[in-house]
């Protein structure tokens, strides 16, 4: 009879807390987009910075599917290699975080110009290796890309003012110019050999750091008074963070290592690559970007977090019997901003403004700590089928789920 009692007080408060939490979802997502779209074009007429956020997303955007069509041309089953390049593009961040305290100590022009025409000449160098020297040039040109755009973003943390929405129009436009460099490889392919698009993404990061140098008034937000020690204290503000988003991270670049020469196999030509893994995707991000935004302000940002890395996991086990339909649809999903989006506004709240670049730097070391779990892994594994990564991936994406369940109960009782 208690039993029993018990039982239906449970489900009753059960149905309540859902319903209360799809209320709170309901209001997050109650967004006008006409007015949004209206505010973003008086964005950029106010604010030059949209535009560089743009263009980053379009250089990076046009390099990471260049580079996988390059590998999926020469190798359908390339799953391996493919985690080992993701991995040398991750694991150069590992330093960003002190790339981004020096630049807000002695000011993020510098920097910018600096990482931004290094990162372009290797990335016009990559033009001219062969496949098997992929990996230690992708090297090398993310150990300065890594410099450049967390600095790029913390920028945008720091314009945002502590809003997730605000923050999240950035993003919106970083996600725009990425959804248009999926399109350029199919484009160009009957016209010119697809090492082009390295130079013109080249190109692309320098104009955006010379955009920055000339309109940043970086005087707003730097600190020249700060030392290591304050460096130190920020940091550790962060740690309770990184342990999931170092996990999340690795477990992401996995399966996306993993769904990406997926989707080349499934779609089965470059133009159409380009338009499912860059363009659809990163049409759909922008919109979520948006979404994302509004939702963090009104959830729990560390329960946007772990849905988006529930929602990986879940991914990860659907992709072991996934047919090539359900592989392109799986592919649409856009999670990522979540997770994106969820990050740099929790890094940002816990860590001052005058550090906002050292805070984007973290980001960035999270995931190339992650990089080097997944560069482990990919030699430990290097002639496993998919299936077994997925495995490996699914048990990455739980662990970083589990402890965010714990992370949430902990910052509602403080």
């Amino acid at each position: 009879m208690l039993l029993n009692l018990f039982r239906v007080k449970f489900l009753k408060i059960l149905e309540l807390s859902r319903k209360a939490y799809i209320l709170k979802l309901k209001n997050a997502l109650n967004i006008r987009w006409v007015e949004i779209f209206k505010d973003l074009s008086k964005k950029i007429r106010m604010d030059p910075f949209y535009v560089v956020m743009f263009i980053e997303g379009l250089a990076f955007g046009t390099y990471i599917v260049t580079i996988r069509t390059n590998i999926g041309m020469e190798n359908y089953n390339a799953y391996s290699f493919l985690t080992l390049i993701a991995a040398m593009e991750t694991i150069p961040g590992i330093f960003s975080v002190f790339a981004g305290g020096i630049s807000d100590k002695i000011g993020r022009k510098k920097i910018i110009f600096f990482s931004g025409l290094m990162s372009s000449i290797f990335l016009i160098l990559l033009s001219k290796v062969q496949l098997s020297q992929l990996p230690i040039f992708v090297f090398l040109f993310m150990s300065f890309y890594t410099m450049f755009y967390p600095i790029i973003f913390g920028i945008s943390i720091s314009k945002s003012k502590g809003s997730g929405y605000s923050l999240s129009k950035f993003l919106f436009f970083n996600s725009f110019g990425w959804s248009l460099g999926g399109i350029l490889p199919g484009l160009i392919l009957n016209l010119w050999n697809l090492n082009i698009l390295y130079i013109i993404a080249a190109i692309l990061i320098i104009i955006a750091s010379v955009i920055t140098v000339i309109s940043y008034n970086e005087k707003e937000y730097q600190d020249p008074t700060v030392t290591l020690t304050d460096f130190k204290n920020e940091i550790k503000k962060a740690i309770p963070f990184l342990f999931p988003l170092i996990l999340g991270s690795a477990g992401f670049y996995m399966l996306n290592s993993i769904m990406s020469l997926r989707l080349f196999i499934s779609v089965n030509n470059i133009l159409l690559y380009g338009i499912f893994y860059n363009t659809i995707t990163g049409l759909l991000s922008s919109i979520a970007r948006l979404i994302a935004g509004k939702a963090i302000e009104k959830i729990h940002p560390y329960k946007v977090t772990f849905s988006s890395f529930f929602s990986y996991l879940i991914l990860a086990l659907l992709m072991e019997k996934a047919n090539s339909t359900l592989t392109i649809l799986l592919w649409l999903l856009p999670i990522y901003p979540f997770f994106e989006t969820s990050s740099y506004y929790v890094l940002g709240r816990m860590i001052k403004t005058t550090f906002h670049s050292t805070a984007s730097g973290l980001f960035t070391t999270a995931v190339s700590l992650g990089g080097i779990i997944n560069l482990s892994l990919s030699l430990v594994f290097y002639h496993s089928s998919y299936q077994t990564l997925l495995i490996i991936d699914s048990i990455l994406l739980l662990i970083p789920s589990i402890y965010l369940i714990f992370l949430v109960k902990s910052s509602n009782r403080n």
